[in-house]
């Protein structure tokens, strides 16, 4: 039997509804834990970065948002004086930069 009718407006399906990845990626990249500021970068960070990258590579026009998130991410750091969470923002706009193409 097959009901289909508009009775549930409100219902959407998953792929109406956009899905923000970069919402997403951008917080992943910075751990729960205090960021050291000399030393190695922890490899789990550097595989979110190659996601993000990855994925500013294959979706362009996201790279201004991407941007942005990160400009405040900067921000808040820079007030709150943790500059190991600015050293990783730093290095992640240095890979983006690397790693796309000029326009």
């Amino acid at each position: 039997m097959n009901t289909t009718c508009g009775c549930f407006p409100s219902i959407a399906a998953a792929s109406v509804v956009p899905v923000k990845r970069y919402n997403q990626l951008v917080p992943a990249i910075f751990p729960r834990s205090d960021v050291p500021l000399e030393g190695e970068t922890d490899p789990a960070v550097l595989r979110q970065i190659k996601k993000l990258l990855e994925y500013v590579q294959k979706n362009p026009e996201r790279g201004p948002k991407v941007s942005r998130r990160l400009a405040r991410r900067l921000e808040k750091a820079m007030s709150r004086r943790q500059w190991g969470v600015a050293l990783l923002v730093a290095r992640t706009y240095s890979s983006l930069l690397e790693g796309l193409p000029p326009t």
